[in-house]
């Protein structure tokens, strides 16, 4: 059976809350085989979170970066610096044994506190924000080879 309210079912018989969009039509959201999430129209996995809090979406992950949500806008300075002091490591993860690659948001803190975060379970990282210093360290290197290359 199932309880319906408006726009909003929930199946007793299924691990799925059904939302009902005028637009697109029913959109699901489910569990199953230790997955949680949302299925698209053709009844496939959207996205989900794996029970060891791994993320997967089908699609691309975005987050604002509009101009109108921003102000006092400037270029990253010394951003060649910043990047050469964050350390690049390889760690196995204690809760799932996995061998993973990234940094250590104590480490990152140090030199990037915008891109830490504090959580019930520790720091993190937003590692999406990190692409603003690489994106600047890496022009500051091409200048730099450039010069180089004038003076060969």
């Amino acid at each position: 059976g199932a309880n319906f309210s408006g726009n909003f079912g929930i199946y007793n018989t299924s691990p799925t809350v059904m939302f009902y969009d005028t637009d697109w039509g029913p959109r699901q959201l489910h569990c199953n085989s230790g997955l949680i999430g949302f299925l698209n129209s053709g009844g496939g996995w959207a996205c989900y979170s794996q029970d060891d809090g791994t993320f997967i979406a089908s699609g691309n992950i975005g987050a604002y970066s509009d101009r109108k949500h921003k102000k006092k806008i400037s270029t990253i300075k010394g951003a060649l610096e910043i990047v050469e002091s964050m350390r690049g490591v390889r760690y196995v993860d204690r809760r799932t044994g996995a061998d993973r690659v990234g940094v250590i948001a104590q480490e990152v803190r140090q030199v990037l506190p915008e891109v830490v975060g504090e959580g019930p379970d520790g720091l993190h990282v937003d590692y999406g924000n990190i692409v603003g210093p690489l994106i600047e360290a890496v022009k500051e290197l091409a200048a730099e080879v450039r010069m180089l290359r004038r003076g060969l």
